[in-house]
């Protein structure tokens, strides 16, 4: 009867942390959907703006077109924040899981064309669980010192 109640009660543990992980890494997407029409909007903005001036024989303002590229790379920053930050969900999911050790990334300020991935150790916070770089000596998430 006991394994019957610690199976039950690892089983309820892992159903709500995946569904705690599932409703977080939702919202994330929902937010990079949302990211990637502004980014779209903003670019046929950038388009119509182009070719009215055109059209009219006038110059096309530079500045204009700089403010709204800036725009469009505020929003692409951001959506590779909400990535990494469904990599992290993911990867503490994992952890709780007993899933893996090791999480797949890319190294820092390396662009990949999805085919290739470094795989870099992390280490986890003791306070709130979170997967963090083992380079690092403070949590990412609650700032509590990384015991190494």
């Amino acid at each position: 009867m006991k394994d019957m109640k610690e199976l039950f009660s690892k089983n309820i543990t892992k159903l709500n942390v995946k569904t705690s992980s599932f409703l977080t890494i939702s919202k994330l997407q929902t937010y990079i959907s949302s990211l990637e029409k502004e980014i779209d909007d903003k670019k046929w903005e950038m388009a119509d703006r182009i070719v009215t001036q055109w059209k009219e024989n006038q110059t096309i303002p530079e500045e204009l077109i700089r403010s709204i590229i800036a725009e469009i790379e505020e929003k692409e920053v951001l959506i590779e924040e909400q990535k990494r930050e469904i990599a992290a969900v993911e990867e503490n999911q994992n952890r709780i899981l007993g899933v893996s050790h090791t999480e797949t990334a890319s190294p820092e300020g390396v662009e990949t064309t999805g085919n290739e991935a470094a795989v870099k150790e992390v280490i986890y916070c003791s306070s709130c669980g979170t997967a963090n770089p083992k380079t690092g000596n403070f949590c990412r998430n609650c700032g509590s010192p990384l015991g190494k």
